[in-house]
């Protein structure tokens, strides 16, 4: 098993705060496309920004973090 993060997480923590991606962008420090980029799982965000994300939402960074079967190339 291996952990990546969890873009769908974040989009749901985000819409339950009834914030825009604009507006998460701005509380965390970071452009609305890097949230948006998060949340499609197109890149994960970097460890001080988990920290960031979770701080903001009062969670664990863990939380944001799923398990998947590693896949082997």
């Amino acid at each position: 098993m291996a952990l990546v993060f969890d873009g769908g997480k974040l989009q749901r923590l985000r819409i339950l705060a009834g914030l825009s991606t604009r507006e998460l962008a701005k509380a965390l420090g970071c452009s609305a496309k890097s949230v948006t980029n998060w949340e499609s799982d197109r890149f994960p965000p970097q460890a001080k920004h988990v920290r960031t994300i979770a701080a903001y939402f009062k969670v664990q960074p863990k939380e944001l973090y799923q398990e998947t079967e590693k896949v082997e190339a």
